[in-house]
């Protein structure tokens, strides 16, 4: 490798350890009652939203997966939080099964899906 090749993958690195240490930051506020549930769900949900509508679009497979590693880690770092009562409901009836669903696509079920996303998916619902 060269040394502006190694500076690239560098840069790959620091934006996903940002990400993760956001998400975990986020997820921590949130087990600890300083953000309510339902916000962190709002996130999600966003996210959720708008992978849905780039995976139709052409060329978008590098933003699906991007937000697809941090709907991943949000479902990681989450886990077992949204069960209660005020939350139930989006979380089973919105989050999963989306998740479900994206966990079965092909690479070329979509324009912009990848494996590694579908992997992602794999390993949300397997955490679920």
């Amino acid at each position: 490798r060269d040394a502006q090749e190694s500076r690239g993958l560098g840069d790959v690195y620091k934006r996903q350890d940002t990400r993760k240490a956001l998400t975990t930051f986020i997820v921590q506020l949130m087990k600890t009652g300083i953000v309510p549930k339902l916000r962190v769900l709002s996130i999600i949900t966003g996210i959720q939203d708008i992978i849905v509508e780039k995976v139709e679009e052409e060329n978008a497979v590098n933003e699906v997966e991007k937000l697809t590693e941090l709907l991943f880690l949000f479902v990681k770092e989450g886990k077992g939080q949204f069960e209660e009562v005020k939350t139930e409901w989006i979380w089973k009836h919105k989050c999963i099964p989306m998740i479900q669903t994206f966990a079965k696509y092909k690479k070329n079920d979509k324009k912009s899906i990848s494996s590694r996303a579908i992997f992602n998916y794999m390993d949300m619902k397997a955490l679920l």
